[in-house]
C-alpha cells in the first residue's frame, strides 16, 4: 500500500509559532534608607488597608477605632456604604504594614466579623473631551 502525501497543501506555520527569546529588563535598583533620625526630612511607614464587614448596623466609625486602638494604636477607620445597611456595617481600616499580621489575627475580632485585605480598584484614566 502506497501513501501519497501532498506536501504543497500542508501549511507552513512553523515559522509563525516560533518566537524570539528576549532578555527581560532587570528591575531598577532602589535603596531604602535606614537612618532613624534626620534633621529636615522624615520617611513615612508603609500602610496596609483592611476591609472589615459583617458588623452590627449600629456600629459607628468611632466604635471600630476605639476597639482597634487597644491593639493597634495607629489604626484609622472609615465607614463604607454597605449594599444592605439594614443588615451590616462595613469599614475600611488603615494600619501600618508592620502591624498587618496583628490586624489579620482572628482572635482580636468579634465572632462572625469578616476581615480581608482592602481591594483598591484602579480608576480609569479620563480622556479630555
Amino acid at each position: 500500500m502506497e501513501h501519497s502525501y501532498n506536501i504543497e497543501n500542508v501549511p507552513l506555520q512553523e515559522e509563525e509559532d516560533w518566537k524570539q527569546v528576549t532578555r527581560r529588563k532587570s528591575p531598577r535598583q532602589c535603596v531604602i534608607g535606614n537612618v532613624e533620625e534626620s534633621l529636615n526630612i522624615k520617611a513615612i511607614a508603609k500602610k496596609a488597608f483592611l476591609y472589615v464587614s459583617r458588623l452590627h448596623p449600629s456600629t459607628k466609625q468611632n466604635d471600630v477605632e476605639l476597639f482597634l486602638k487597644q491593639v493597634i494604636p495607629e489604626a484609622v477607620c472609615e465607614q463604607l456604604e454597605s449594599k444592605f445597611p439594614q443588615y451590616y456595617a462595613s469599614f475600611k481600616v488603615m494600619v501600618n504594614l508592620n502591624n498587618f499580621n496583628k490586624a489579620m489575627d482572628p482572635n482580636i475580632w468579634p465572632s462572625g466579623a469578616f476581615v480581608s485585605r482592602f481591594f483598591h480598584p484602579r480608576t480609569a484614566k479620563k480622556t479630555p473631551t
